[in-house]
Formats: C-alpha cells, sequence, structure tokens
C-alpha cells in the first residue's frame, strides 16, 4: 500500500490528466452517438431502431442509455475540473 501512495503521489498529474482526457472522449463518444442516433439511425444497424414497432430494443432505451453515459461523464468531468480549480 506504501508503494502505491509513493507512485499516485509522484504521478497525480499524469493521472489527472489521464482520467480527464478518458472522460473528455467517452463525452465526445456519447454525443456523437446521439447526433448520429437522430441523423442516420441505419448506421446503428439495428433493425429495431429503423423501425420501432420491433420487438428488440426500443429507440428511447437506446437514447436513454447513451444520454445517461453522458450525464454521467459530463458530471465527472466538471466535478473533476471545479474541485482542480480550487
Amino acid at each position: 500500500m506504501h508503494s502505491l501512495n509513493i507512485f499516485l503521489d509522484r504521478k497525480s498529474r499524469s493521472i489527472n490528466i489521464a482520467l480527464s482526457g478518458i472522460l473528455l472522449a467517452i463525452c465526445l463518444i456519447c454525443v456523437i452517438l446521439l447526433i448520429l442516433l437522430f441523423l442516420c439511425p441505419q448506421a446503428f444497424q439495428l433493425d429495431s431502431l429503423v423501425h420501432p414497432d420491433s420487438s428488440a430494443i426500443n429507440p428511447a432505451v437506446v437514447v436513454g442509455l447513451i444520454s445517461t453515459v453522458f450525464t454521467a461523464s459530463t458530471s465527472a468531468l466538471i466535478t473533476r475540473a471545479v474541485e482542480h480549480s480550487l
């Protein structure tokens, strides 16, 4: 445990930059997926998105899941940014 603390103390800036970059990438991917979902649902190659009457995944479920991931990653990114600015 002691060696982990030493590693985290020495590499804390790099770890923070990496985590912020990962969260930013997740946000961008979610935005791109949401835009694609509304502009071209055929890109996902799911029949239920093109024909909502299908019994598979509903478009509302897909939008809800992507929106939830986007909200969580945006919230975490903002929290990290505010925490580091204090």
